[in-house]
């Protein structure tokens, strides 16, 4: 998904997370662009209860215009064609089955997911 979605999020920086298979965590994520804020999980639920509230003031007809012309600009720059691009390409290389996707998946599947993203990790440690 990341593949899809990240280079209008992140740009050039993109391509490196994407080729590298690197991944980041919350802090990261907000430095990146990704996520507007990042909050400790205890006050999440309280902080996008402010951020709701605050919205709810706008008037909504200002709200929905502006989404429809924030939405707009991302089809106006392809986003729609590049995100079913980025769709199939998730799905041939889901089912093109390879040995590393084989072990990884054998992993997921027995041990989990956390076990999985070890494995991946221990790939990648040498080049830390």
């Amino acid at each position: 998904i990341l593949c899809m979605i990240a280079p209008w999020v992140m740009g050039q920086l993109s391509r490196e997370m994407i080729y590298t298979g690197d991944r980041f965590g919350a802090a990261e994520a907000k430095e990146f662009g990704v996520v507007n804020r990042v909050f400790a999980k205890p006050d999440l639920e309280a902080e996008t209860m402010k951020i709701a509230k605050r919205m709810s003031r706008v008037a909504l007809d200002c709200l929905r215009w502006n989404k429809r012309a924030i939405n707009q600009a991302y089809e106006t720059m392809g986003i729609k064609s590049a995100l079913a691009y980025g769709l199939e390409a998730c799905v041939i290389m889901d089912a093109s089955n390879t040995p590393e996707y084989a072990a990884f998946n054998k992993i997921r599947v027995e041990q989990g997911l956390g076990p999985a993203l070890a494995h991946l990790n221990a790939q990648f440690a040498p080049y830390e």
